[in-house]
C-alpha cells in the first residue's frame, strides 16, 4: 500500500532585481507618464504617454517612437489589426491602416475642446467624449473614418461630464458612463439615448470594460462588479469586494472564464494597486502585489503572455501569467480613539486564524505593510511605534527628530524609497520602517499582531485612531509518496483554484530540476480520474523543462462530484482531490 504525506513547501517568487511576482522591467526605453496600452498580438504592440506613441513589433524587445504624432498620446483605439486611431493632446485624431507603421493626422477639435476618450468598433465610425466638470458632455460621431465629426444628440445626464468614457459597440451601438452613477446607450449613432444603469448612489465612478466575446463587465468605485451579455440591455451581479480590501477596478480583460485586473486600495492611506485573477468569471479573485504601486493598465494576449503600466513611467511583460501561489491578508480596524498618554504604552490587536487543513498548512509570510491612519499627536517625534508577532518586535518609527504632529496615512513599506526617519509630519505616504518587516518573512501569519504606540516624553497626548495590515502570504503544500526514495522538494503539484469549480478549474504544478539523479529536462505526466479511478482526462503527457506551469481542466460534459489529479514524473507521484459542482 502507497503511503503518503503532505511536506509543506513554501516557493517565493518575489526576487530582486528587474523581476516580481512573474513580472520582468522593461529597459531601454523612458515611459514619461503612461496614458494607454495596447497590444494587437505578443509582438506588435504600443504605449502612449506624454512624450508620444511607442510601436514594438518583437514584442517589446525594441520599442519606436512614431515621429509624426503631436505628444502626448493619450488614447489608442483599434478595429481589428490593420485600422486604428490615436487621441492626441485632448483634441488631435490621428489614424493608421497599416497596423500603425505610418499616421496620418485627421481632425482637429481645437485646443478649446477637451477629448478624454476615443472608440471604434468597425474602423469607420468613431466615437469622440469630451466635457469637463459640471458639464453634461459631448458624444462626438464621425461616419468616415475619422475625417469629420459632428456631435450627437444630448443625453439625460447632469453630473456625469467629468473624466467620461465612450465605447463603440457597432457601427451605431455607443455606450458612456462617467463620474455619476448612470450609463447611457444610443442604437443609432448617438441620435437618440437611454439609461441602461444606475448606480445606488449618486457620484459613484463607474468604469467599463467590453470584451472581446461581447461581454460588459461593470465596475463600481464602491467594489461591486456587474456583467451584461446583451449590450447592456440587463446586467447581473458578479461580486463585491469591500470584504477583501480593494475596490475599484482601474484596468480589466478576460480570456474566456479567466480574467485579470488591477484593483486599487478600498481604505484610506493605502496607495498601493493590486493584481488580481479569476478562473470563474469574476465570482472570486486572487490577489497579489504588483511590481509598481501606481500601475493602472494591465494587457493580456493570452494566459501567459501580459503588459502593465502606470503612471511612473515602468513598463512590465509576464510570459507565466504573473502566476503566483500567494494571496493577500487584508484587515484595518478604525475609530478606536485609543488614548496616548505620557510614559505609557498604548497597544491595539488584530488577531489573524487562517487554518491550515489536511491539504493547506500555515500561512507564510512573503511580504508585508502597516498602515497608520491614523495617530494624532502633537509631537510625533515623542512617540515609538511597534509592531510584535510571534515573540518577534519590529520598531516602525523611533528616533524622529523632524517637529511636527500626527502620522496621517502613513505606510510602512520595506520597499519605500524613503526612511521614516527622512520624513516630515505628517509622514503621509510610504516610508521605509526603522527596522525592517522582512524579519517576519517566512513566519506564520496566524496569531496576534499588536500595534504598540509609547509616548517617552511628557506634556503632549494623543490619541491611536486607526491602523491596518497588509500581508502576502503562501500556503501550498507538496504531496510526496514516501514509496518513492529520495522524492525531491523540488517537484509540487498545487490545490486547484478554484475549488469546488464549475466548469473549468486551474491546476498548477511545478517540475524539479533534480530527480533521482537527472537534472534537466523531465518526463511529465497529469491526469485526471472520478472517485472509481477511471481515467477521464489527460492533461500533460510530455517532456518539461524545469519550472512551474499551470494547465486548465474543463469539466464541461462530466457529473458533478468529487475527481482526483494526479503529477507523476519517474518515481513521483502527488495526488489532490477537487470538486465539480455544476
Amino acid at each position: 500500500m502507497k503511503r503518503f504525506s503532505i511536506i509543506v513547501m513554501l516557493l517565493s517568487f518575489f526576487t530582486i532585481g528587474y523581476s516580481q511576482h512573474g513580472w520582468v522591467r522593461q529597459t531601454g526605453v523612458f515611459w514619461s507618464f503612461s496614458e494607454d496600452l495596447y497590444f494587437m498580438d505578443e509582438d506588435t504592440g504600443f504605449v502612449g504617454c506624454s512624450s508620444g506613441l511607442y510601436r514594438t513589433t518583437d514584442g517589446g524587445q525594441t520599442w519606436q517612437l512614431i515621429p509624426n504624432i503631436i505628444y502626448p498620446a493619450n488614447k489608442i483605439a483599434f478595429a481589428g489589426n490593420q485600422v486604428g486611431y490615436v487621441l492626441s493632446d485632448k483634441h488631435l485624431i490621428f489614424k493608421t491602416t497599416d497596423g500603425g507603421a505610418t499616421w496620418q493626422q485627421t481632425y482637429d477639435f481645437g485646443v478649446f475642446e477637451l477629448i478624454w476618450m476615443i472608440s471604434t468598433a468597425d474602423g469607420n465610425n468613431v466615437y469622440a467624449i469630451a466635457g469637463s466638470s459640471g458639464s453634461d458632455g459631448v458624444v462626438y460621431h464621425s461616419t468616415d473614418g475619422g475625417m469629420t465629426f459632428d456631435s450627437t444628440a444630448s443625453f439625460p445626464c447632469d453630473t456625469c461630464g467629468w473624466y467620461m468614457r465612450v465605447y463603440a459597440l457597432g457601427s451605431n451601438t455607443v455606450i458612456i458612463s462617467g463620474a455619476d452613477r448612470y450609463v447611457f446607450k444610443s442604437i443609432d449613432g448617438g441620435n437618440t439615448w437611454y439609461s441602461i444603469f444606475e448606480a445606488d448612489e449618486a457620484g459613484w465612478n463607474i468604469m467599463l470594460y467590453p470584451q472581446n466575446d461581447g461581454r460588459i463587465f461593470l465596475s463600481i468605485e464602491n467594489g461591486e462588479l456587474w456583467v451584461s451579455a446583451n449590450q447592456g440591455e440587463s446586467w447581473n451581479y458578479v461580486y463585491f469586494a469591500t470584504s477583501t480590501g480593494v475596490a475599484h477596478l482601474r484596468s480589466l480583460n478576460f480570456l474566456g472564464a479567466r480574467g485579470y485586473a488591477v484593483r486599487k486600495a478600498l481604505f484610506p492611506g493605502n496607495i498601493r494597486r493590486y493584481f488580481a485573477r479569476t478562473f470563474d468569471n469574476g465570482h472570486s479573485w486572487r490577489y497579489s502585489f504588483l511590481p509598481e504601486p501606481d500601475i493602472e493598465i494591465i494587457y493580456f494576449i493570452n494566459q501567459n503572455v501580459g503588459w502593465a503600466i502606470g503612471d511612473n513611467s515602468e513598463l512590465y511583460k509576464t510570459t507565466t501569467g504573473a502566476a503566483t501561489n500567494s494571496f493577500i491578508f487584508f484587515q484595518s480596524k478604525n475609530t478606536l480613539n485609543k488614548p496616548i498618554n505620557d510614559f505609557q504604552t498604548t497597544s491595539d490587536t488584530i488577531s489573524v486564524n487562517l487554518s491550515g487543513t489536511a491539504l493547506f498548512g500555515p500561512p507564510h509570510i512573503v511580504d508585508m505593510r502597516v498602515t497608520i491612519d491614523t495617530v494624532l499627536h502633537p509631537q510625533s517625534s515623542e512617540l515609538e511605534l511597534k509592531l510584535i508577532h510571534a515573540g518577534v518586535t519590529d520598531t516602525l518609527a523611533f528616533d524622529l527628530t523632524s517637529p511636527g504632529a500626527n502620522f496621517i496615512h502613513t505606510v510602512f513599506d520595506d520597499s519605500a524609497t524613503m526612511s521614516i526617519t527622512s520624513g516630515n509630519p505628517p509622514y503621509t505616504g510610504a516610508f521605509q520602517p526603522y527596522r525592517p518587516l522582512a524579519q517576519f518573512n517566512g513566519m506564520d501569519l496566524n496569531g496576534d499582531w499588536i500595534l504598540e504606540v509609547y509616548d517617552h516624553a511628557a506634556g503632549n497626548t494623543g490619541t491611536l485612531n486607526a491602523w491596518g495590515l497588509e500581508i502576502e502570504y503562501e500556503d501550498n503544500l507538496l504531496a510526496v509518496d514516501r514509496d518513492s526514495p529520495g522524492a525531491p522538494e523540488s517537484f509540487a503539484l498545487y490545490q486547484n483554484y478554484p475549488n469546488p469549480f464549475n466548469p473549468g478549474t486551474i491546476i498548477r504544478y511545478t517540475v524539479g530540476n533534480l530527480f533521482n539523479g537527472k537534472t534537466g529536462r523531465q518526463r511529465v505526466s497529469l491526469k485526471v480520474y472520478d472517485i472509481l479511478g477511471n481515467e477521464v482526462a489527460t492533461l500533460v503527457n510530455g517532456i518539461q523543462n524545469p519550472g512551474t506551469y499551470e494547465v486548465e481542466f474543463n469539466a464541461s460534459g462530466l457529473s458533478s462530484g468529487i475527481y482526483f489529479y494526479t503529477l507523476k514524473s519517474g518515481d513521483f507521484m502527488a495526488t489532490k482531490k477537487m470538486i465539480f459542482l455544476k
